[in-house]
């Protein structure tokens, strides 16, 4: 296990099996970069991206559910749906599944099906809300990478 994907994950208070870095760039190696040139680097995505972006950012990367709440919550007020609507439970649902997937947690079509029958709903709209919800978290975290990239590269200018 790389130590310092192990390192960014106990920033965030577990551990991982997922190196952070993966998926990053292949020019763009933190192996060399201090915790506090990553944390910087983070905050500074945040300033520029919003709260919830880092958090996606860490969600992925750092395979944590750490942020689940914050990003179900963010998800909600977004859509600006009643919550008295009857399909409320199904986008919520979606956004929790969404967000799982988003730190690495594979669905299956039957997996699926099963909460669809629990929510006495069909596999479609589960499915919609999944992707729906999914498409926002990789939308914001790509927004987010690309920030905490360009932090990373202008702290190793300053550092050179």
């Amino acid at each position: 296990m790389n130590a310092k994907a192990e390192k960014i994950a106990r920033i965030l208070g577990k551990t991982t099996f997922k190196d952070f870095r993966q998926g990053f760039s292949t020019r763009l190696a933190l192996d060399a970069d201090s915790d506090a040139d990553i944390k910087h680097a983070l905050g500074v995505s945040q300033r520029m991206t919003g709260a919830m972006a880092v958090y996606a950012l860490e969600t992925h990367y750092a395979s944590t559910l750490l942020h689940e709440h914050h990003l179900r919550r963010a998800w909600d007020a977004l859509r600006g749906e009643p919550k008295r609507s009857s399909d409320y439970p199904i986008r919520r649902l979606g956004c929790s599944l969404a967000i799982r997937e988003h730190a690495g947690l594979k669905l299956s079509q039957k997996e699926l099906k099963e909460w669809a029958w629990i929510l006495h709903t069909n596999y479609e709209a589960i499915e919609t809300s999944v992707r729906a919800s999914g498409t926002w978290l990789d939308d914001i975290t790509g927004r987010a990478t690309v920030a905490f990239i360009n932090a990373m590269k202008e702290q190793r200018e300053k550092r050179d």
